[in-house]
């Protein structure tokens, strides 16, 4: 059952031959164990017990013909997925973005008549899925450094910068008393949050102001795969302070907003995010729409009520 994956063309032609499906029923059959006979039968005391010879071949023929459809459901919804899929718009998006990606797709969606999906991660491994063939048409990074690579690389031939994110420090406590970085101080052994400053840029970000503002021996670094689960810490633990993008607090319910501070003002909060169109020989029409979308003034706006900062504003807070 193994080898490399069908595309789903050839996928729908292999569905049409019941020699396809009997193929994949004999190599369940080997995973499973000696025969599905065997395997049921001993499962079942009732049928072990209660059938004579011709009934449990009979009902063994049943659990069989039983197997053949739910392989062939299977197949067709990971089929049917992948042909769907082929036809959308697929985004790569910095785990700080998703949420306003979620809620401006919406607008998308209805202007262009556009199928999109999202993958979402730090920006360092979207890179690097890219790197490895990942098939995404538009990478939306929390950084100028991994679009710039691609483009150096010859992976993409188009990058531009999308929006400006907001560093800030958050606690999901109301009762929070810090008004700046340095009141950390005064809560020696305080758990930080932060996204890996290897493959996050807002994770980079926070580790500078930490280093800069922080004595070394008052406090713990939780570090997350991304921002989000910086989030996620400091969400399950109100004695955590989670640095993440402003844009995911304002994404809160209204009764989990809690405290934060903004960073800006703290030290290198330069976190102009940049998009990458990706070479791919599909969808090029539907990459052109995205970025006129992404870059128009509508969005922009809206971003802003999302927790960034508009690329045709000043840099000035």
């Amino acid at each position: 059952m193994g080898g490399k994956r069908l595309s789903p063309t050839t996928l729908a032609a292999k569905l049409r031959s019941k020699q396809h499906i009997d193929d994949l029923v004999a190599g369940t059959r080997i995973i499973l164990g000696k025969s599905i006979q065997a395997n049921f039968i001993r499962q079942d005391k009732h049928v072990r017990l209660g059938l004579n010879k011709k009934a449990k071949s009979l009902y063994a023929l049943y659990l069989e013909e039983t197997l053949k459809r739910l392989l062939l459901f299977l197949i067709l919804q990971v089929g049917l997925g992948d042909i769907a899929r082929a036809n959308c718009l697929r985004i790569a998006s910095s785990a700080n973005f998703t949420s306003s990606l979620k809620i401006i797709l919406q607008d998308f969606k209805e202007i262009h008549n556009v199928c999109t999906s999202i993958s979402s991660s730090s920006s360092g491994k979207l890179y690097h899925q890219i790197q490895n063939s990942a098939p995404f048409h538009i990478f939306l990074s929390a950084n100028k450094e991994y679009p710039a690579k691609l483009l150096e690389q010859g992976y993409t031939t188009d990058i531009f910068p999308y929006a400006k994110g907001e560093l800030i420090l958050w606690n999901r406590s109301s009762k929070s008393n810090i008004q700046q970085i340095k009141d950390l101080e005064k809560m020696p052994g305080i758990k930080l949050a932060i996204a890996n400053p290897r493959t996050a840029p807002y994770g980079t970000a926070a580790i500078e102001i930490i280093k800069a503002k922080l004595t070394r021996d008052r406090y713990q670094i939780l570090k997350g795969e991304n921002v989000g689960q910086a989030l996620q810490y400091a969400t399950a633990d109100q004695d955590i302070f989670a640095f993440i993008s402003k844009s995911q607090v304002l994404s809160l319910p209204s009764n989990f907003k809690g405290t934060f501070i903004n960073l800006g003002k703290e030290g290198n909060n330069n976190l102009t995010q940049y998009a990458a169109i990706i070479r791919q020989k599909n969808m090029s029409h539907e990459q052109g729409l995205f970025k006129s979308f992404l870059l128009s003034k509508k969005v922009q706006e809206k971003l802003q009520s999302l927790g960034y900062r508009s690329i045709y504003a000043s840099s000035s807070h």
